[in-house]
């Protein structure tokens, strides 16, 4: 295997063989049953042309039926029987190969995509940050496709003609002579390793194609969700222009690549000519001087085109296989990069909640050094400061979505300068500044990720409290009914509220919330604080409300704490 493939490709496909089975229980037992059918399905496409031979010299009495067994019928009529009961039985196997080589690649892309995801969301946000949103969905959708074409590859097209190979060897030593069947499976052979390293050279060729296709969908998603602006903007036209000139850079390299790779099946295509051509002429010329019987050179003929259909299957295959790999090696590079490694430190009592103690970080690309902040638990806190200073950023290493690079941060007992410890999410939540809506029920949009349980009761009355119950009666909804076709015509305000009212039923210790009343009116912004500092003890939030710093028990002016 590693003459043929790269040792890379090798561990390539290993690691995905392992991903996969994570979530692919079955993987190993459907492999098998696979290789199974392709297993009969070989067997009998072999043994049709061997009964076709049969038939034809018993038909031409130039067949001796070894058994001297007395029978009530012509030999012929059970050839025949045994001829059709088997072509059945090639097309039942084909036909089942299909169907369950279609669910093998659902299962196989279905748990890759779902290894992808989650490996995705685990990533640190940094790497997070660097990643096109187009570029990953495209790299993770093609290799998963690609390891079950590799496997399927494997299975449905090599497998399969190394079996009828071997099967046809035996063939025609016992119908023709040892040095045809010698000759015909190393011409063979040959063949295959020459399509197979001529094939190798189109790596390079597909990795370029995959680059400008992953640029066109990250364009393509950055167009849509951005829409809005490029509607009040009115863009369109420029939009477009931009877009036409990634997609012109796409087809011209997509054009310029599938032409070589066109041009290499086509010398392949001539390989496989001149192996028919040989063995058809020769056949020819046995057949005329009376070495062959007519059924032994049907046998032959039929064998020389049974082949030439998997050699074009399988040079197409290993061209693709090309691709495959290159695509199995752009899904697996996710895997290197770094993840959240949060632990398990129990979280205990204290006066301090968070703490920095001559910590050094970045706060947007401002360095900062020898920072010194205590946040006191029971108290309400408003951070303030310039666009741009890095209020955010501050939210995002208190929950340990980024970590200072020395100094120390904690969180109550527990050093959080380097990993975060899960049990903090039980008591701590913060609401982003986008607020984000699931295309879930309401129910799970509320109550989302969340152990505890409420009756519906309570689930609208909170709903009330918020100003939100008109939702479920404007569009004669309840609880339970999916919001993915209504979701996105909600108001700024009410998605804002949705947001803040999760976080409280996850019933915190803290909340942490970014710009909460930004897209609120006065009255209901001071209705929704005024009910947070009631139902949760401590409140950090980012805001530049006048009524927010009034209740706030302390202000925290980031501009002049760096200064």
């Amino acid at each position: 295997m590693k003459f043929l493939l790269s040792s890379q490709d090798i561990q390539n496909y290993k690691f995905l063989w392992q991903v996969s089975k994570e979530n692919y229980k079955k993987q190993k037992g459907s492999m098998f049953l696979m290789f199974l059918l392709v297993m009969f399905t070989a067997f009998f496409t072999t043994l049709l042309p061997y009964l076709l031979k049969i038939i034809i010299d018993y038909s031409a009495q130039a067949y001796n039926f070894s058994l001297d067994i007395r029978l009530p019928f012509n030999f012929l009529y059970l050839i025949v029987l045994a001829y059709a009961a088997a072509w059945l039985a090639n097309e039942l196997c084909n036909w089942t190969k299909n169907i369950f080589s279609a669910y093998l690649m659902v299962d196989f892309k279905s748990a890759l995509i779902f290894a992808g995801l989650k490996n995705y969301l685990n990533l640190k946000k940094d790497e997070q940050d660097q990643i096109e949103a187009g570029t990953v969905i495209s790299d993770l959708a093609r290799g998963s496709s690609a390891f079950g074409e590799i496997n399927l590859t494997l299975l449905l097209h090599l497998g399969p003609i190394i079996f009828q190979l071997v099967m046809i060897f035996a063939v025609l030593f016992t119908t023709i002579s040892l040095l045809f069947s010698i000759s015909f499976l190393l011409v063979a052979i040959v063949i295959f390793l020459v399509s197979f390293h001529i094939n190798k050279t189109s790596s390079s060729l597909f990795d370029s194609m995959y680059q400008q296709d992953n640029q066109v969908n990250s364009h393509l998603i950055h167009q849509i969700s951005n829409s809005y602006e490029i509607k009040v903007k009115n863009a369109v036209p420029f939009q477009l222009s931009k877009f036409n000139t990634t997609l012109d850079s796409f087809i011209k390299t997509a054009k310029d690549r599938n032409k070589k790779i066109g041009l290499l099946m086509i010398s392949q295509l001539f390989l496989i000519f001149l192996f028919l051509l040989f063995f058809m002429l020769f056949t020819v010329f046995l057949s005329t001087e009376k070495q062959l019987t007519p059924g032994a050179f049907v046998l032959i003929s039929t064998y020389i085109i049974q082949l030439t259909n998997p050699f074009l299957a399988v040079s197409q295959s290993l061209m693709r296989l090309n691709g495959n790999f290159v695509a199995l090696a752009k899904y697996r590079k996710y895997f290197d990069l770094n993840k959240e490694n949060y632990t398990h430190s129990i979280v205990q009592d204290s006066n301090v909640l968070f703490q920095f103690i001559n910590a050094k970080f970045l706060l947007g690309k401002r360095a900062v050094d020898h920072f010194n902040l205590k946040i006191l638990p029971n108290k309400t806190y408003v951070v303030i400061g310039q666009t741009g200073l890095g209020k955010t950023s501050l939210m995002n290493y208190l929950m340990g979505v980024y970590q200072i690079q020395s100094g120390q941060l904690c969180y109550k007992n527990i050093d959080i300068s380097q990993n975060f410890s899960k049990h903090i999410f039980d008591e701590v939540v913060y609401v982003a500044q986008q607020p984000v809506i699931f295309p879930y029920s309401l129910r799970d949009n509320l109550v989302y990720n969340s152990s505890h349980i409420y009756e519906d009761s309570y689930l609208l009355q909170m709903l009330d409290q918020f100003n939100l119950l008109h939702i479920l009666k404007k569009h004669q909804l309840t609880l339970d009914d999916d919001l993915t076709e209504i979701y996105k015509n909600f108001s700024g305000g009410e998605k804002q509220r949705i947001c803040i009212l999760r976080g409280l039923l996850a019933r915190p210790q803290l909340i942490i919330l970014d710009e909460p009343t930004a897209a609120l009116d006065v009255d209901t912004a001071k209705n929704i604080l005024e009910y947070i500092q009631q139902v949760v003890p401590s409140v950090i939030m980012i805001t530049h409300s006048p009524y927010a710093m009034e209740i706030a028990d302390e202000v925290i002016d980031l501009e002049k704490l760096l200064n």
